[in-house]
């Protein structure tokens, strides 16, 4: 709540949150009572993934509905381009609109599908663990095959791919890696150590580099 409440107090926008983490409702609640910001749910299919687990799609929709959460992604199903078209099916048919997600090594004629089914707004996923070099091949033809679609760049931060493309929105959490190693992150996006002791200094400093990122104008 306390560091949730710095981010809210700093002016920010747009909050993001992971399912994964099962936000209570008190947070959810102070987040919305901030006018003018958006919260925004990813579903955390990636993260329980990784743990070898897994997340139950009538559980996430209750959990959606439950908290009056308006804009939120599809729970996708890491490497499987036909379950996570299932998901989006079945939470579409429970009277949801989710954010429709394309991963890195899906193929592209899924992307292709979504545009043609009317989709106006994609999360780009599966890039976590990328090179740089790899990370830019993808979203160069992610956006040379359908350049007005709005996309939203999920778990990208690095300073020259959210600067390299026309993105409507990005998310990352590169702004809290420092910590675990007692540096901060600067404005230009660079880590450096810090003889700072106190985790909430660190945290209250590194708040300039995501105010950067929170206001980037849109080309």
């Amino acid at each position: 709540i306390k560091r949730t409440k710095v981010l809210l107090d700093s002016g920010f926008k747009y909050f993001m949150c992971s399912y994964a983490n099962k936000p209570s409702r008190n947070v959810i609640n102070l987040i919305k009572s901030y006018e003018g910001t958006e919260l925004m749910l990813d579903s955390g299919a990636f993260t329980v993934w990784k743990q070898g687990e897994t997340i139950d799609i009538y559980q996430y929709i209750d959990f959606i509905k439950n908290n009056d959460i308006d804009v939120y992604f599809n729970l996708d199903v890491i490497g499987d381009v036909e379950g996570t078209k299932k998901n989006q099916k079945i939470m579409e048919d429970n009277g949801l609109n989710p954010i429709p997600v394309f991963h890195y090594g899906e193929p592209f004629e899924y992307l292709d599908w979504l545009v043609k089914q009317g989709y106006k707004y994609i999360g780009l996923g599966g890039t976590v663990g990328k090179t740089v070099q790899q990370r830019k091949e993808f979203f160069d033809e992610v956006f040379r095959r359908h350049p007005d679609i709005d996309y939203h760049a999920l778990g990208v931060g690095a300073k020259d791919l959210v600067e390299g493309y026309n993105w409507f929105s990005v998310d990352s959490t590169t702004w809290l890696t420092p910590f675990k190693n007692k540096a901060i992150l600067t404005n230009e996006g660079k880590s450096r150590k810090s003889d700072i002791q106190d985790s909430y200094e660190r945290f209250y400093i590194s708040l300039e580099y995501f105010k950067y990122l929170n206001n980037l104008d849109r080309k």
